[in-house]
């Protein structure tokens, strides 16, 4: 009997072969990070209920990247990450409102590195990201080569009740009209990432920031998310399932 030999991983990056990989994380860990108060922990929901988040600065992969390539996109996070927390004008519910002096082409890059990992990750609740031909595009884009980067549309959460900073969802897989596209939220923000050949919707060409120094979004009430709602209900069901338990124990 011969023995199988299993081809070390490598690295994705462009060019690299490097088999010396890391633990790198699918969402930049600041972000997750940021969102921690003293003495407390992150609340990861699912359909499974509600929890402590088993992966408390977001899930990782060791099949990914090796430490130089992580870094470079981690450059990436950084500039999101100081966007995202810097002073911003207050958002008007339902309007499109400006940001001048964004570097939107980065804030591309990175939305798209984001959908990157996410598509070569081997953890099961990144299986439906799929970029499939188009992911060597969206590699190049994240790494800064001259690509026809994706259309990327920011929508900005608000809400008067909640910390739209701590609103944290991974990458999932929607569709804007005919478009297939992959959206996450985090740092306060919903970001659209159109991987799909089709033109974008004409209702929605005004929202899309590639090549702008504006940051033009849509503000959005946060509770009115499909990921809010579902979340709630979540939450909801725990809620219940919890008093059902706290009863039967009393009887």
């Amino acid at each position: 009997m011969i023995r199988a030999q299993l081809t070390p991983p490598q690295c994705n990056g462009p060019g690299c072969s490097s088999e010396a990989l890391i633990k790198a994380h699918i969402m930049p860990a600041g972000f997750a990070r940021g969102m921690h108060r003293p003495g407390g922990y992150n609340v990861g929901l699912s359909n499974d209920g509600a929890h402590r988040a088993r992966y408390q600065l977001g899930k990782f992969d060791k099949t990914i990247l090796c430490g130089d390539c992580d870094r470079i996109l981690g450059k990436l996070d950084d500039f999101a990450l100081s966007f995202s927390r810097s002073v911003l004008p207050p958002a008007a519910i339902g309007q499109v409102g400006s940001i001048p002096g964004v570097d939107c082409d980065k804030l591309v890059a990175f939305a798209t590195s984001v959908i990157w990992r996410a598509s070569l990750s081997t953890d099961p609740s990144f299986a439906e990201i799929s970029l499939g031909p188009l992911s060597d595009r969206a590699r190049d884009i994240s790494f800064g080569a001259a690509a026809e980067a994706f259309p990327v549309i920011v929508n900005r959460l608000a809400s008067p009740d909640y910390d739209v900073g701590a609103f944290y969802v991974e990458p999932i897989r929607r569709k804007l009209g005919d478009n297939n596209t992959y959206t996450f939220n985090i740092g306060g923000f919903q970001w659209f990432v159109l991987a799909d050949s089709r033109p974008v919707p004409l209702k929605l060409r005004q929202l899309v920031v590639n090549g702008s120094t504006e940051l033009r979004s849509l503000a959005v009430p946060l509770e009115r998310t499909t990921e809010f709602v579902g979340m709630r209900q979540i939450a909801d069901r725990v809620r219940r399932v919890q008093a059902t338990d706290r009863t039967t124990h009393r009887e």
